[in-house]
């Protein structure tokens, strides 16, 4: 695979953060069992979230971010494979998630402005929508990702993507959604924070400059995710046990998010903006632009319509038993089956 391929697949990845690792399995073998106290914080923990889980239905969060990227880390916006000779930032501005019940999700992200050579234009441009419902992904890739104030390079072509039962969790690393997923749908496979996994840590943890409660799980190396993970949760029982810090150790990787919250008067603590930041390789901060919670989604949301000319990859099962085939969906709306190589023609894939 080409390089151009894989940093077309990275960026695709990074973008919609659902189709890198499932959640794995929890070990905490060796360590003592919690008391009855340590169980019961526990237990009042995930009480509290799976009210939260109850009393909203349905959101729709419209989010803007700054990513800074640090110099010698990959330069993601380029086709060439090169380092940053200094610190990059890039905004975005508009992105969505919509959530409706528990299998119901669609995510839209809009381009990566460079700062300061690219001129803010088309800001709410769609570059890719993922969307599932039940056991169905179908992802959309549009246009272009990265705006850098330079002709865009010819990278590859509007294409489609559909999975179809197949299991695609959400890796918890991700930054976009994840602090809205921790605080409205934390026991969902997107983030399968599961009772069963954690063990208490400290009730009164320093950090952010607050105490808080932390705990812990390890989530072992599994065929979906290659690397053995210690995650750790920092919970604040002021703000109904909501997520203020989070933190993800994997081999020589750490990563750190902190989220800040604002007082909804009919739904309790809502996610207003976080940060999320890899030592040494970037740094980003979301900021809530507007959000409703229970009101009714147009179903439209959760409909994936490729346009003509689309060239289509799906997949259907998993493991050996999968099955893939190539189609271009025609004016009418019909589907007419290619080959994989007409296919990665179509969709300019080297």
């Amino acid at each position: 695979m080409s390089r151009q391929h894989s940093q077309h697949l990275a960026l695709a990845a990074t973008a919609f953060f659902f189709l890198l690792a499932g959640p794995g399995l929890s070990s905490h073998a060796g360590e003592p069992a919690q008391t009855p106290h340590e169980s019961a914080i526990l237990d009042r923990i995930f009480a509290n979230w799976k009210a939260r889980h109850d009393r909203v239905h349905s959101l729709h969060f419209t989010i803007d971010s700054r990513t800074l990227y640090k110099k010698g880390a990959s330069d993601v916006s380029s086709t060439a494979p090169r380092r940053l000779d200094r610190d990059q930032l890039f905004q975005q501005f508009g992105a969505e998630i919509w959530i409706e019940g528990d299998d119901r999700m669609c995510i839209v992200n809009t381009p990566m402005f460079k700062v300061p050579q690219a001129k803010l234009t088309e800001t709410d441009r769609v570059v890719g929508r993922w969307v599932r419902v039940g056991e169905t992904i179908s992802i959309f890739f549009a246009s272009r990702w990265f705006e850098t104030g330079v002709a865009p390079p010819n990278l590859f072509a509007p294409n489609g993507s559909v999975w179809r039962n197949v299991r695609m969790d959400a890796p918890l690393s991700a930054p976009l959604g994840r602090p809205v997923l921790m605080m409205f749908r934390p026991q969902s496979p997107w983030v399968s924070l599961q009772r069963e996994q954690f063990r208490l840590v400290d009730e009164d943890s320093p950090i952010d400059g607050g105490r808080y409660i932390e705990f812990q799980r390890v989530m072992e190396a599994s065929h979906d995710a290659p690397l053995r993970r210690d995650e750790s949760f920092w919970v604040s029982p002021a703000r109904g046990d909501a997520v203020a810090h989070w933190r993800i150790e994997a081999k020589e990787r750490t990563i750190d998010g902190s989220v800040k919250y604002q007082k909804d008067p009919t739904c309790g603590w809502v996610p207003s903006e976080w940060t999320v930041g890899t030592r040494g390789a970037e740094f980003s901060e979301y900021t809530v632009v507007k959000y409703e919670l229970n009101a009714k989604i147009d179903p439209a949301v959760f409909s994936q319509t490729f346009p003509a000319g689309t060239p289509v990859e799906e997949r259907v099962g998993s493991g050996a038993a999968q099955k893939t085939r190539h189609y271009v969906v025609q004016p009418d709306g019909s589907e007419r089956a290619i080959t994989f190589r007409d296919y990665l023609r179509l969709a300019r894939v080297p």
